[in-house]
């Protein structure tokens, strides 16, 4: 008996639950959250989209060291001024920052930050660690 009344009352409850009478898809198909706040923007950019950028630009910026005499290493080296132009392209980029805003941000923060990565004050970081910096 007990389990018949719990049962019963689990039915209703999936019945309340279920909203057939309304649909809620977006008229072209697309995937949009319909529960968003106000004042929130979403880019359509995520983490893997950032990640595409940062590799594309911080390649073209690097190049690969030479050894004192000239001979390559096949080290691929990202040199501390073009660092900051990196830096710069990817706030824009991945639609951080304004342009208007990427100067002061760099002024601001750009040594600070590579001073972390470039601890032994070399003048440059190996392209694999770049994604950190």
């Amino acid at each position: 008996m007990k389990f018949a009344i719990v049962a019963l009352l689990g039915l209703t409850g999936a019945i309340k639950l279920a909203d057939y009478g309304k649909d809620l898809s977006d008229p072209l198909g697309r995937n949009v959250a319909k529960d968003q706040h106000g004042d929130m923007h979403l880019s359509g950019y995520n983490g893997a989209d950032e990640d595409e950028i940062m590799d594309n630009i911080f390649s073209r910026y690097s190049r690969e060291g030479r050894t004192p005499s000239g001979h390559k290493t096949g080290q691929k080296l990202l040199m501390k001024d073009e660092a900051k132009l990196a830096a710069g392209t990817i706030l824009e980029a991945a639609h951080k920052l304004k342009p208007s805003e990427v100067p002061g941000w760099l002024d601001a923060n750009f040594e600070k930050a590579w001073d972390h990565f470039d601890q032994n004050h070399e003048g440059w970081i190996r392209y694999e660690e770049t994604h950190t910096f």
